[in-house]
């Protein structure tokens, strides 16, 4: 075995060691999906593949790298979140539109029926 194959089984080795150290901690301390609160699993750290799981910045701001402002995420979960934060702000943009070019509106308190 060549010290580049050596290397490569070390590296390996390494990563698979590191996601078990990750599961078991999640598992231990019961820590789940910021978002569905699932718990996660051993299908969530793939060994070839990329991890399942990301990290979710609370506040929104990603140089906020305090723990109380860092939560771990189903990778999917994450992502539609912030899909659905972005189409809400186009929504409340294009409607933001709308209103400013029918310019000032007044609108009539209605009374009620008596």
């Amino acid at each position: 075995m060549s010290s580049k194959e050596a290397n490569s089984a070390k590296a390996s080795w390494q990563k698979t060691h590191m996601r078990d150290i990750l599961l078991f901690v999640l598992q231990k301390y019961n820590i789940t999906c910021f978002f569905c609160h699932k718990p996660f699993t051993i299908a969530d750290f793939p060994i070839r593949k990329t991890d399942l799981i990301t990290e979710h910045h609370v506040n929104g701001d990603h140089q906020d790298m305090r723990l109380d402002n860092r939560a771990p995420a189903h990778r999917s979960c994450h992502k539609s979140h912030h899909l659905k934060e972005r189409r809400a702000k186009e929504t409340y943009s294009k409607a933001a539109a709308a209103i400013e070019k029918l310019g000032t509106v007044s609108i009539e308190p209605v009374e009620p029926n008596e």
